[in-house]
């Protein structure tokens, strides 16, 4: 799970400053970086989902999803979920969330606070690790107001969403980017961008390096169970 670092040619992928010593201990107790994994898909409450949802506060991590046999799945977190507190600590929106997890060592078990049906409830979650496909990259985000797709994060999509697991799940969209006002939403999965396959995050990462302010993108994505074309027009 990665968070923002404003670089890589509109693309971060690099770790937090705030994980730097559990990296660190990571590397010297197993030789590699062992990182933690809830399996949800998260993104910000805005003032319209917190109505929606009759939280009392855009405060949270809004779960979209939830990945099958995952630890989230095991505990009983749900799609609609807001999650409020982790291991005690507050979570004041799905990056502070990512950093929590993602320095939690597999095997603990964390107490989660979550927002459902008008109501907080605890949850025993024992976090796992996150999985090697995913660890090589688990989300990628782009930087800034630089071309039609900056400001989206997105990550690979959970088993079975579509076939032989093709495309990436888009986790966020920065509010009044030019993704957003396109349409594209949290949820969507991009499967073509300007009529070429995005397979995995490489691809995704790959074309969007590409892609210059002025550029227009035609976007291919999965909606439920609906299929449709997003025009995105250059700056």
């Amino acid at each position: 799970i990665f968070s923002r670092s404003g670089g890589y040619m509109g693309i971060g992928f690099a770790i937090p400053s705030n994980m730097a010593k559990t990296v660190t201990q990571s590397l010297i107790k197993y030789g590699k970086v062992v990182r933690g994994w809830l399996g949800v898909s998260i993104q910000e409450v805005t003032p319209e989902l917190a109505k929606r949802f009759d939280a009392p506060d855009t405060k949270g991590a809004l779960v979209s999803d939830v990945v099958k046999e995952s630890p989230a799945d095991h505990a009983g977190l749900k799609r609609g979920d807001i999650i409020r507190t982790y291991d005690g600590r507050e979570v004041q929106n799905p990056t502070k969330l990512r950093s929590l997890v993602a320095e939690t060592h597999p095997g603990t078990r964390v107490d989660i606070t979550v927002f459902r049906d008008g109501q907080e409830k605890t949850l025993s979650v024992k976090i796992g690790e996150l999985p090697k496909h995913l660890a090589a990259r688990g989300s990628v985000e782009t930087a800034g107001e630089e071309h039609a797709l900056a400001g989206l994060t997105v990550a690979p999509v959970p088993p079975g969403r579509t076939p032989n697991d093709e495309g990436v799940l888009v986790q966020e969209v920065a509010p009044n980017s030019r993704a957003a006002r396109a349409g594209i939403r949290s949820g969507d999965i991009i499967l073509e961008i300007n009529r070429k396959p995005i397979r995995n995050i490489d691809d995704f990462a790959k074309i969007t390096e590409q892609l210059k302010p002025d550029d227009a993108v035609l976007v291919l994505l999965r909606r439920g169970n609906a299929t449709i074309f997003l025009s995105i027009s250059g700056r």
